[in-house]
């Protein structure tokens, strides 16, 4: 992990603005209403798993979303999504374990 692909061809700043413009001003994966100032861009198929920089592989989503689906592909993430979406908490639970699991793996 945390293999990056700079040498991939990237859009051009007028396709990139032109994509979103193009986009639904919500986050692809919890259906958030997104502003300018809280949103990001996700790799749909992470860098790390073979994804690249085209506007096919890229949609919006808001910044909670986009660091917790962290290298899962959207179909990963929206079925985790799916999974939790019954439960009473949603998942809340579950992520406050996932970070204490992950911050004894960082020691």
């Amino acid at each position: 992990m945390g293999r990056r692909a700079p040498d991939l061809p990237r859009p051009s700043t007028d396709e990139l603005e032109a994509w979103l413009r193009s986009q639904p001003a919500h986050c692809s994966y919890t259906g958030e209403l997104l502003s300018i100032h809280n949103l990001h861009v996700d790799h749909i198929t992470p860098l790390d798993r073979g994804g690249t920089h085209d506007l096919s592989n890229l949609c919006l989503a808001s910044p909670a979303a986009n660091r917790a689906k962290g290298a899962m592909s959207g179909d990963e993430f929206h079925l985790l999504l799916h999974l939790v979406s019954g439960w009473p908490d949603r998942g809340a639970d579950l992520m406050k374990r996932l970070r204490m699991a992950g911050a004894g793996f960082s020691r």
